[in-house]
Protein backbone atom coordinates (compact mmCIF):
# COMPACT_ATOMS: atom_id res chain seq x y z
CA UNK A 1 0.00 0.00 0.00
CA UNK A 2 2.18 3.48 -1.05
CA UNK A 3 1.24 6.30 0.59
CA UNK A 4 1.12 10.12 -1.53
CA UNK A 5 3.75 12.95 0.03
CA UNK A 6 2.20 15.82 1.26
CA UNK A 7 2.49 18.39 -1.74
CA UNK A 8 4.19 22.09 -0.38
CA UNK A 9 1.47 24.40 -0.65
CA UNK A 10 1.59 26.81 -3.52
CA UNK A 11 1.70 30.69 -2.95
CA UNK A 12 0.02 32.56 -5.16
CA UNK A 13 3.15 35.51 -7.07
CA UNK A 14 3.56 38.79 -5.87
CA UNK A 15 2.71 41.22 -7.49
CA UNK A 16 4.38 44.94 -8.10
CA UNK A 17 2.87 47.65 -6.11
CA UNK A 18 0.78 49.39 -7.42
CA UNK A 19 1.81 52.82 -8.67
CA UNK A 20 -0.40 56.36 -7.43
CA UNK A 21 -2.63 57.48 -9.99
CA UNK A 22 -2.13 60.46 -11.76
CA UNK A 23 -4.96 63.24 -12.36
CA UNK A 24 -5.07 64.06 -15.81
CA UNK A 25 -7.45 66.63 -17.65
CA UNK A 26 -10.63 65.51 -18.73
CA UNK A 27 -11.32 64.03 -22.15
CA UNK A 28 -12.88 67.91 -22.42
CA UNK A 29 -10.04 69.63 -21.57
CA UNK A 30 -7.81 67.36 -23.67
CA UNK A 31 -9.96 68.18 -26.43
CA UNK A 32 -9.95 72.05 -25.96
CA UNK A 33 -6.00 71.86 -25.85
CA UNK A 34 -6.31 70.46 -29.02
CA UNK A 35 -8.40 72.71 -30.97
CA UNK A 36 -6.50 75.43 -29.67
CA UNK A 37 -3.37 74.64 -30.91
CA UNK A 38 -5.48 73.67 -34.74
CA UNK A 39 -6.96 77.29 -34.32
CA UNK A 40 -3.04 78.84 -33.86
CA UNK A 41 -1.22 76.44 -36.53
CA UNK A 42 -4.52 77.67 -38.90
CA UNK A 43 -4.06 81.29 -38.24
CA UNK A 44 -0.19 81.05 -38.80
CA UNK A 45 -0.44 78.78 -41.90
CA UNK A 46 -3.33 81.29 -43.05
CA UNK A 47 -0.63 84.55 -42.65
CA UNK A 48 2.23 82.42 -43.98
CA UNK A 49 0.36 81.77 -47.26
CA UNK A 50 -1.45 85.37 -47.52
CA UNK A 51 2.20 86.86 -46.96
CA UNK A 52 4.09 84.53 -49.26
CA UNK A 53 0.88 85.68 -52.07
CA UNK A 54 1.50 89.58 -51.38
CA UNK A 55 5.09 88.73 -51.73
CA UNK A 56 5.03 87.11 -54.98
CA UNK A 57 3.10 89.80 -56.51
CA UNK A 58 5.64 92.68 -55.21
CA UNK A 59 8.51 90.21 -56.69
CA UNK A 60 6.65 89.96 -60.13
CA UNK A 61 5.56 94.08 -59.93
CA UNK A 62 9.29 94.66 -59.17
CA UNK A 63 10.81 92.23 -61.37
CA UNK A 64 8.11 93.78 -64.43
CA UNK A 65 10.42 97.09 -64.35
CA UNK A 66 14.08 95.22 -63.94
CA UNK A 67 13.19 91.85 -65.66
CA UNK A 68 10.67 92.34 -67.96
CA UNK A 69 11.52 89.37 -69.86
CA UNK A 70 11.55 86.83 -67.18
CA UNK A 71 8.83 88.03 -65.35
CA UNK A 72 6.22 88.45 -68.34
CA UNK A 73 7.48 84.78 -68.99
CA UNK A 74 5.97 83.85 -65.38
CA UNK A 75 2.86 85.76 -65.56
CA UNK A 76 2.35 84.44 -68.95
CA UNK A 77 2.48 80.52 -67.70
CA UNK A 78 0.61 81.96 -64.72
CA UNK A 79 -2.49 83.28 -65.78
CA UNK A 80 -5.00 84.71 -64.84
CA UNK A 81 -3.73 85.90 -61.78
CA UNK A 82 -6.41 88.40 -60.70
CA UNK A 83 -5.15 89.29 -57.77
CA UNK A 84 -2.37 91.19 -59.11
CA UNK A 85 -4.56 92.55 -61.94
CA UNK A 86 -6.69 94.24 -58.90
CA UNK A 87 -3.66 95.20 -56.80
CA UNK A 88 -1.92 97.42 -59.54
CA UNK A 89 -5.17 98.43 -61.13
CA UNK A 90 -5.87 99.68 -57.46
CA UNK A 91 -2.22 101.14 -56.45
CA UNK A 92 -2.57 103.30 -60.09
CA UNK A 93 -5.56 104.81 -59.74
CA UNK A 94 -5.28 104.95 -55.84
CA UNK A 95 -1.63 107.17 -56.50
CA UNK A 96 -2.76 109.03 -59.14
CA UNK A 97 -5.77 110.30 -56.64
CA UNK A 98 -3.12 110.49 -54.01
CA UNK A 99 -0.70 113.07 -56.78
CA UNK A 100 -3.59 115.17 -57.58
CA UNK A 101 -4.32 115.46 -54.02
CA UNK A 102 -1.29 116.62 -53.40
CA UNK A 103 -1.20 119.22 -56.30
CA UNK A 104 -4.41 120.52 -55.52
CA UNK A 105 -3.82 121.17 -51.96
CA UNK A 106 0.06 121.75 -52.09
CA UNK A 107 0.86 124.28 -55.39
CA UNK A 108 -2.89 125.29 -56.79
CA UNK A 109 -3.48 129.06 -54.91
CA UNK A 110 -7.16 130.24 -55.19
CA UNK A 111 -7.05 134.13 -54.91
CA UNK A 112 -10.83 136.18 -54.68
CA UNK A 113 -10.30 138.96 -56.34
CA UNK A 114 -12.92 140.82 -54.64
CA UNK A 115 -12.52 140.09 -51.00
CA UNK A 116 -8.72 140.30 -51.73
CA UNK A 117 -7.57 137.13 -50.13
CA UNK A 118 -6.83 132.85 -50.23
CA UNK A 119 -10.09 130.88 -50.46
CA UNK A 120 -9.42 127.51 -49.70
CA UNK A 121 -11.17 125.23 -52.06
CA UNK A 122 -12.42 121.77 -51.25
CA UNK A 123 -10.76 118.80 -53.90
CA UNK A 124 -13.16 116.84 -55.90
CA UNK A 125 -12.48 113.58 -55.37
CA UNK A 126 -14.78 111.50 -57.47
CA UNK A 127 -13.78 114.18 -60.13
CA UNK A 128 -10.44 112.72 -59.30
CA UNK A 129 -11.46 109.62 -59.55
CA UNK A 130 -13.49 109.37 -62.37
CA UNK A 131 -10.14 110.75 -64.13
CA UNK A 132 -7.57 108.59 -63.15
CA UNK A 133 -10.28 105.50 -63.61
CA UNK A 134 -10.51 106.89 -67.21
CA UNK A 135 -6.89 107.42 -67.78
CA UNK A 136 -5.58 104.31 -66.74
CA UNK A 137 -8.85 102.59 -68.11
CA UNK A 138 -7.78 103.63 -71.30
CA UNK A 139 -4.55 102.71 -71.53
CA UNK A 140 -5.13 98.97 -70.63
CA UNK A 141 -8.47 98.37 -72.64
CA UNK A 142 -6.28 100.18 -75.79
CA UNK A 143 -3.21 97.90 -74.95
CA UNK A 144 -5.67 94.96 -74.95
CA UNK A 145 -7.65 95.70 -78.21
CA UNK A 146 -3.82 96.16 -80.24
CA UNK A 147 -2.61 92.65 -78.47
CA UNK A 148 -5.72 90.75 -79.21
CA UNK A 149 -6.08 92.20 -82.52
CA UNK A 150 -2.66 91.81 -83.57
CA UNK A 151 -2.04 88.17 -82.48
CA UNK A 152 -5.68 87.29 -84.39
CA UNK A 153 -4.56 89.18 -87.48
CA UNK A 154 -0.94 87.35 -87.16
CA UNK A 155 -2.68 83.69 -86.61
CA UNK A 156 -1.52 83.88 -83.13
CA UNK A 157 -3.23 81.51 -80.07
CA UNK A 158 -5.67 84.31 -77.91
CA UNK A 159 -7.50 84.09 -74.75
CA UNK A 160 -9.13 87.15 -73.56
CA UNK A 161 -9.52 86.52 -69.64
CA UNK A 162 -5.56 85.70 -69.70
CA UNK A 163 -4.49 88.32 -71.89
CA UNK A 164 -6.40 90.44 -69.88
CA UNK A 165 -5.52 89.74 -66.40
CA UNK A 166 -1.73 89.44 -67.74
CA UNK A 167 -1.88 93.12 -68.75
CA UNK A 168 -2.38 94.35 -64.83
CA UNK A 169 1.20 93.48 -65.00
CA UNK A 170 2.10 95.93 -67.63
CA UNK A 171 0.59 98.43 -65.60
CA UNK A 172 3.99 98.79 -63.32
CA UNK A 173 5.08 101.72 -64.79
CA UNK A 174 2.19 103.39 -64.28
CA UNK A 175 2.50 102.60 -60.72
CA UNK A 176 6.26 103.91 -60.77
CA UNK A 177 5.01 107.06 -62.64
CA UNK A 178 2.24 108.26 -60.31
CA UNK A 179 4.58 107.94 -57.34
CA UNK A 180 6.76 109.93 -58.96
CA UNK A 181 4.29 112.77 -59.38
CA UNK A 182 3.06 112.17 -56.26
CA UNK A 183 6.63 113.26 -55.14
CA UNK A 184 7.03 115.98 -56.98
CA UNK A 185 3.30 117.66 -56.53
CA UNK A 186 4.73 117.93 -52.58
CA UNK A 187 8.14 119.08 -53.30
CA UNK A 188 9.56 120.15 -56.98
CA UNK A 189 6.57 121.71 -58.17
CA UNK A 190 6.21 125.36 -58.72
CA UNK A 191 2.66 126.66 -57.17
CA UNK A 192 0.48 128.98 -59.52
CA UNK A 193 -2.21 131.39 -58.69
CA UNK A 194 -6.19 131.30 -60.35
CA UNK A 195 -7.86 134.30 -59.54
CA UNK A 196 -11.59 134.12 -59.16
CA UNK A 197 -14.28 136.39 -58.73
CA UNK A 198 -17.00 136.44 -54.98
CA UNK A 199 -19.94 134.28 -55.79
CA UNK A 200 -22.89 135.44 -57.51
CA UNK A 201 -25.03 135.06 -54.91
CA UNK A 202 -22.65 137.13 -52.59
CA UNK A 203 -22.13 139.91 -54.90
CA UNK A 204 -26.53 139.66 -55.18
CA UNK A 205 -26.96 140.37 -51.25
CA UNK A 206 -23.86 142.73 -51.14
CA UNK A 207 -23.83 144.74 -53.85
CA UNK A 208 -25.62 147.02 -56.39
CA UNK A 209 -27.35 145.44 -59.76
CA UNK A 210 -24.84 147.11 -61.52
CA UNK A 211 -22.55 144.88 -60.30
CA UNK A 212 -24.54 141.89 -60.89
CA UNK A 213 -24.71 142.53 -64.44
CA UNK A 214 -21.30 143.17 -64.91
CA UNK A 215 -20.43 139.73 -63.62
CA UNK A 216 -20.00 137.95 -66.52
CA UNK A 217 -17.70 139.68 -67.83
CA UNK A 218 -15.32 139.78 -65.49
CA UNK A 219 -15.88 136.55 -64.89
CA UNK A 220 -14.87 135.93 -68.88
CA UNK A 221 -11.89 137.86 -68.46
CA UNK A 222 -10.63 136.25 -65.52
CA UNK A 223 -11.02 132.98 -67.33
CA UNK A 224 -9.08 134.23 -69.63
CA UNK A 225 -6.39 135.08 -67.55
CA UNK A 226 -6.28 131.86 -65.64
CA UNK A 227 -5.78 130.42 -68.91
CA UNK A 228 -2.78 132.62 -69.65
CA UNK A 229 -1.57 131.89 -66.27
CA UNK A 230 -2.20 128.47 -66.97
CA UNK A 231 -0.06 127.89 -70.10
CA UNK A 232 2.74 130.03 -68.51
CA UNK A 233 3.02 127.63 -65.52
CA UNK A 234 2.93 124.48 -67.96
CA UNK A 235 6.18 126.06 -69.40
CA UNK A 236 8.13 125.77 -66.49
CA UNK A 237 11.16 122.99 -67.14
CA UNK A 238 10.41 120.72 -64.06
CA UNK A 239 6.95 120.48 -65.40
CA UNK A 240 8.34 119.95 -69.14
CA UNK A 241 10.77 117.53 -67.78
CA UNK A 242 7.81 115.10 -66.58
CA UNK A 243 5.17 115.59 -69.35
CA UNK A 244 8.21 113.63 -71.22
CA UNK A 245 8.99 111.37 -68.24
CA UNK A 246 5.16 110.49 -68.65
CA UNK A 247 5.13 109.70 -72.04
CA UNK A 248 8.06 107.61 -71.69
CA UNK A 249 6.11 105.79 -68.97
CA UNK A 250 3.07 105.45 -71.80
CA UNK A 251 5.52 103.66 -74.10
CA UNK A 252 7.15 101.44 -71.48
CA UNK A 253 3.40 100.54 -70.79
CA UNK A 254 3.09 99.37 -74.20
CA UNK A 255 6.31 97.74 -74.33
CA UNK A 256 5.22 95.50 -71.72
CA UNK A 257 2.26 94.96 -73.04
CA UNK A 258 3.50 93.38 -76.22
CA UNK A 259 6.14 91.78 -74.36
CA UNK A 260 3.29 89.66 -72.71
CA UNK A 261 1.64 89.20 -75.91
CA UNK A 262 4.61 87.65 -77.44
CA UNK A 263 4.76 85.17 -74.51
CA UNK A 264 0.89 84.35 -74.21
CA UNK A 265 0.27 84.17 -78.41
CA UNK A 266 3.31 81.88 -79.07
CA UNK A 267 4.17 84.27 -82.00
CA UNK A 268 7.39 84.17 -83.82
CA UNK A 269 9.21 87.42 -82.79
CA UNK A 270 8.75 89.45 -86.14
CA UNK A 271 5.41 89.35 -85.64
CA UNK A 272 5.35 90.42 -82.24
CA UNK A 273 7.74 92.90 -83.18
CA UNK A 274 4.82 94.22 -85.71
CA UNK A 275 2.81 95.00 -83.12
CA UNK A 276 4.77 96.07 -80.88
CA UNK A 277 5.86 98.82 -83.56
CA UNK A 278 2.58 99.62 -84.56
CA UNK A 279 1.41 100.32 -80.84
CA UNK A 280 4.37 102.56 -80.18
CA UNK A 281 4.02 104.43 -83.32
CA UNK A 282 -0.06 104.67 -82.00
CA UNK A 283 1.00 106.47 -78.99
CA UNK A 284 4.18 108.80 -80.74
CA UNK A 285 1.08 110.00 -82.99
CA UNK A 286 -0.71 110.92 -80.37
CA UNK A 287 1.43 112.69 -78.22
CA UNK A 288 3.00 114.62 -81.41
CA UNK A 289 -0.48 115.61 -81.94
CA UNK A 290 -1.17 116.98 -78.25
CA UNK A 291 2.33 118.59 -78.43
CA UNK A 292 1.58 120.49 -81.27
CA UNK A 293 -1.88 121.56 -81.10
CA UNK A 294 -2.75 124.73 -79.88
CA UNK A 295 -3.75 125.46 -76.92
Amino acid sequence: MSSEEPRPEETPPKLPPEEPKRRTKGRGGARKGTSRRRRRRRKKSALRLTLGWLALRAYRFLGSLCLPWRIMKEVADDVPDYGGFIILLSAAIGIGVLAQYALYTLRIIVYDVDIKMQVPQPFPFQVSFIQELFSVGYLLLRNFLFCYVGAWLLKGERNATSLLMGLGYSLSPQVLGRTVQLILSATTFPQVQYNVPTDVALIAMTTSVQSILLYPMRLQALEAYNREIYKEWLKDPSLSAFSNFAQFITFWTTALACLLLYYLSKLPKKRAAIVAAFSIAFDAAWYLYGYLSPG
